[in-house]
């Protein structure tokens, strides 16, 4: 985007330049929001391009803005935005350009904030390089698997055209402005039009007619067109004439000169495209992409038809050597007549056998676009009264349509289950999740010896589930009945399965504080990651993160903090700053940070972590809520506790608004904040908010970290209550939470024997109190938390007790640790 774009939206007339009056100042060095506009990029008849640049201190990042000709923008675009950039942020595809924000000005323009690609249009960049064929139909490839990306979670791009389809000095195509047509759309009364692109407009937009997932199916094929023989395909087409070919049925046609620049099945392939009836073309992009890829692949395509003939023509391209083989066995042996007719007897089963495969699973993708299409242009109860209609609305009913219509298509089935089902997961709507994903796996299982591939996803999505719910151990187990059903699958498609499911058990073990087998499982995640994608890629980055948090955990900071810096600007170089990996890679590397005494780069860190969520989210997400949490707890750590608390009681409304007042996340932060009333001596709010938190936890979780983190909470609250005997039995009831819940390892268990030695101190009991110091540094030394500080304390204790000998020797490591010599 780094170019002015010669297409002009509404050079082919019909009066739309009416438009052009309005909103013409340039906007170059004002400031819209968070950002200074630095230059124009590019402009059109409903909107400018501008390269602008945030510098506030949270981040430095270079933006594309759009900003709309349009003003006097409605109420009801504005609560639009609001709705619609949510969903259109949340597209995290490496060849989809991240939308960060959309707001309307004071003027009442809408603008949007997108990431600022550096790069070249995909025409113009296939002929400056003078790409082969085959390489620009790679590029086109991974532009038609965004789109199939994109309309798998019910946005539809509505503009894809040159201009909006960039290669950057990478080589990666970025697909640009995706859905940004549909959020200008509330619009339409202004115009009495549709934003879009006439010259690569579908029929239906040309005659105002519903938009589905086929009008980017036809603007795919344009874009195809001009990408392999680099010119339009309708240049010198008026608007009117284009509206009288639609109005008419007629699709548009490949000139007799252009059919030449084009093999057969590609031309085939591009006509399917665009075709004048949406139920003629691909029925989805992924269809589309199977025959690109099939083309390269040698394989037959399902434009062209699937004929012995042809089948058995391809099978022959594709075997050359065999064919040659053939040939000269049918000349040169005796009887080769007989031979031969086997040959082509075995090739023609082979082929039947392939295109058998291949129309299976094209009649599986048409049946989920029909689904997706109907789902999308369903009526909705919400709708019908004039409301503002909300993802949720959709998959709701869309639950109800495939539970209520696809009894008899199972395979179908599972594989909706298991979409919609971690969609419910990523928005936080658990208990629809559950349920979705279990009657998924359950639909699978019945199709185990079929789909052995299908069965092992829709495990392992179930497993995120019980993930977020926080039980990992049954989420491990369930990850390797997964890895076991795929290790005998020599495909693709199973290796990148297994490595995602690597890198999920790497997680799961650290949390229990397996420390050995995540970093084994991170290590063989990290390798099978580097083999699928190359070590740079921004996939491979994902357990080389995770393993670096692993690694800090353990305090082996100078392995841990260049991988999490490196993974962490790999990911705002890849994606932006408002984009889903951020905030936890930003609050991962900013605990290491606090951890190393690199206080202000960890706060600069969290405050990122938390306006990304924001910005994201919305103001009332789950993850604002843990990002918050997360940024109270370093505040607290600096001594500012009043704004802590302030900052922990937002996070909990949002929790209970959000995800209710008897989830386990929100007893958790109940429980933190329970924590912080009993140091400010707001003893009666703490003690309600753990009774509250009790049941739920307990209930939910049982031996869990939570769990132990309420017990340990209740003993304080007794402690300061005046009950020092209750606050001992209750700090020994959390060690055996801790103990029971991390199989006898975790830091957790220093803090409750740290507080009974200093109860049974002030009890006199000196013996007893050294005893229990003695048991928590032993627990901190298993999982390499030792500290110089419990050291000297136990010494004391010690020597209190009359036992110099063990007081020496605790003192001499006091001393090792600090890197001093031991005293004589």
């Amino acid at each position: 985007m780094t170019e002015h774009s010669d297409d002009d939206p509404f050079a082919t007339g019909a009066g739309l330049d009416l438009l052009r009056d309005v909103g013409d100042a340039d906007l170059k060095g004002q400031r819209l929001g968070d950002y200074r506009i630095e230059s124009l990029v590019a402009e059109g008849g409903m909107s400018r391009v501008y390269r602008a640049h945030r510098s506030d201190g949270t981040f430095e990042r270079d933006v594309a803005i759009k900003v709309s000709t349009l003003s006097s923008a409605s109420d009801s675009l504005k609560a639009r935005f609001e709705q619609e950039q949510q969903v259109l942020a949340s597209l995290n595809h490496p060849n989809i350009s991240q939308l960060f924000d959309a707001r309307v000005n004071t003027d009442g323009r809408p603008y949007i904030v997108m990431e600022f690609i550096d790069g070249t249009g995909i025409v113009e960049y296939c002929s400056s390089n003078g790409l082969p064929e085959r390489e620009r139909i790679r590029l086109l490839i991974d532009v038609v698997n965004a789109v199939a990306y994109a309309h798998a979670r019910l946005v539809i791009h509505r503009d894809i055209k040159p201009s909006n389809v960039m290669v950057g000095a990478d080589g990666r195509v970025k697909l640009l402005d995706f859905g940004i047509a549909k959020l200008l759309e509330a619009e339409q009364a202004l115009t009495q039009a549709t934003p879009m692109t006439p010259k690569y407009a579908s029929p239906e937009q040309l005659l105002g007619q519903p938009i589905t997932v086929a009008s980017d199916i036809a603007q795919l094929g344009l874009l195809a067109f001009e990408v392999l023989t680099g010119h339009a395909l309708n240049e010198s087409e008026t608007m009117a004439d284009a509206i009288r070919r639609a109005a008419d049925g007629k699709p548009l046609s490949v000139p007799s000169g252009s059919k030449a620049q084009l093999p057969r099945e590609l031309l085939q392939v591009i006509e399917q495209c665009l075709r004048a009836d949406p139920d003629e073309r691909y029925r989805d992009a992924s269809s589309l992409a199977r025959d690109l890829e099939a083309y390269i692949d040698g394989y037959p395509v399902s434009a062209v038809g699937q004929s012995a003939s042809y089948r058995f023509r391809k099978w022959l391209t594709r075997n050359a050597a065999t064919s040659a083989t053939a040939a000269l066995a049918l000349i040169t042996i005796v009887g080769g007549t007989a031979w031969y007719t086997l040959q082509l007897d075995t090739a023609r089963q082979l082929a039947e056998t392939q295109a058998e495969i291949a129309r299976d699973e094209a009649d599986k993708s048409r049946e989920i676009s029909e689904f997706l299409v109907e789902l999308m242009g369903a009526p909705i109860p919400a709708k019908a009264k004039g409301e503002d209609i909300l993802v949720l609305d959709v998959l709701d009913q869309g639950v109800d349509k495939l539970r209520d219509e696809l009894g008899e298509q199972p395979a179908l089935k599972g594989e909706l289950m298991a979409t919609l089902g971690e969609v419910y997961n990523e928005l936080g709507e658990f208990e629809a999740a559950d349920a979705l994903l279990s009657d998924a796996v359950n639909v699978h299982r019945g199709l185990a010896d079929s789909e052995p591939l299908a069965l092992a996803h829709s495990i392992f999505a179930h497993s995120k589930y019980f993930q977020a719910q926080g039980e990992r151990q049954t989420a491990i187990d369930m990850q390797n009945e997964a890895i076991a059903l795929i290790s005998v699958l020599p495909s693709r498609d199973a290796e990148e399965l297994n490595a995602s499911l690597l890198n999920a058990q790497g997680i799961n073990y650290s949390t229990l504080n397996q420390w050995e087998e995540s970093e084994g499982k991170y290590l063989e995640a990290i390798r099978v990651h580097e083999v699928l994608y190359g070590k740079d890629h921004l996939e491979t980055s994902v357990p080389r993160a995770n393993y670096g948090l692993m690694l800090a955990k353990v305090a082996r900071f100078d392995e841990a903090i260049p991988l999490l810096e490196t993974t962490y600007q790999v990911a705002m170089d890849e994606l932006g700053p408002y984009h889903p990996w951020i905030a936890p890679r930003a609050i991962n590397l900013a605990s290491a940070y606090r951890r190393i005494g690199r206080d202000e780069d960890a706060e600069r860190l969290y405050r990122i972590a938390l306006d990304q969520d924001r910005k994201l989210y919305g103001e009332k997400h789950h993850n604002v809520a843990s990002s918050l949490v997360s940024l109270a707890r370093f505040i607290r750590g600096k001594g500012r506790r009043d704004e802590s608390i302030e900052m922990a009681e937002e996070a909990l409304e949002i929790e209970k608004a959000s995800l209710g007042e008897d989830h386990v996340y929100t007893a958790e932060t109940s429980t933190v904040l329970a924590n912080w009333y009993i140091t400010a001596r707001r003893l009666e709010a703490a003690d309600a908010l753990l009774q509250v938190a009790e049941p739920i936890l307990v209930e939910k979780l049982g031996d869990h970290l939570f769990t132990g983190n309420l017990v340990l909470a209740k003993s304080r609250l007794a402690y300061h209550s005046g009950d020092i005997q209750g606050h001992i039995a209750l700090s020994h009831e959390a060690i055996g939470v801790y103990e029971r819940a991390f199989d006898g390892k975790s830091e957790r268990l220093l803090q409750p024997w740290i507080w009974i030695g200093n109860a049974y101190n002030e009890l006199g009991d000196t013996t007893r109190a050294a005893d229990a110091y003695g048991t928590g540094i032993a627990s901190a030394r298993q999982v390499n938390q030792e500290d110089a500080g419990l050291y000297e304390r136990h010494a004391e204790l010690l020597e209190a007790d009359g036992r110099p000998d063990e007081a020496a020797t605790a003192r001499a490591r006091a001393a090792e640790l600090r890197g001093e010599s031991s005293p004589d």
